[in-house]
């Protein structure tokens, strides 16, 4: 990650505040002036980039829920999205992916720009499936968790 300090200058108060800028922001903020200096994102596939997964179904399983749950909470505690709108939200979400499911297009559209990126694809084909789908529903459990522990107690 990239970490550097700035200086904002109030032109209304003549005072100037100095400002650390760290993580994601940061690191936005770098690749927008590297692209205006005119450097281009180059994708070097020779790179190996090491990530460890999960090793269990359930494991895998409670990743992709939390991931989910957490969103929402996220959303309705820091964002301060109203219940009201993190429902219609979810709810649109979901006829969304119940149509993805019955349609089955939009998802092997998906699957298929996922494995064409693989060395075997026609092999990774089924695995990349199975786990489209399941990281699908269990997204959306967590999501309906989160939303259960809003509506609960409310966002804080």
């Amino acid at each position: 990650m990239v970490d550097f300090k700035i200086n904002v200058n109030d032109p209304k108060s003549g005072k100037t505040h100095k400002k650390d800028i760290t993580g994601h922001l940061a690191n936005s903020l770098i690749g927008k002036k590297l692209g205006e200096a005119g450097f281009r994102k180059v994708v070097d596939r020779s790179i190996l980039v090491t990530h460890r997964t999960t090793e269990t179904l359930g494991e895998y399983w409670r990743v992709r829920e939390t991931r989910g749950r957490f969103s929402v909470l996220t959303q309705g505690c820091l964002l301060q999205y109203s219940v009201g709108f993190l429902l219609i939200r979810l709810c649109a979400k979901d006829i969304i992916r119940i149509l993805e499911v019955l349609l089955v297009l939009p998802a092997a559209w998906r699957i298929y720009m996922i494995t064409r990126e693989s060395r075997e694809p026609t092999r990774d084909l089924f695995a990349v499936i199975y786990g489209y789908f399941l990281q699908m529903l269990a997204r959306a459990v967590g999501e309906w968790k989160g939303m259960r522990v809003l509506i609960a107690h409310g966002p804080t």
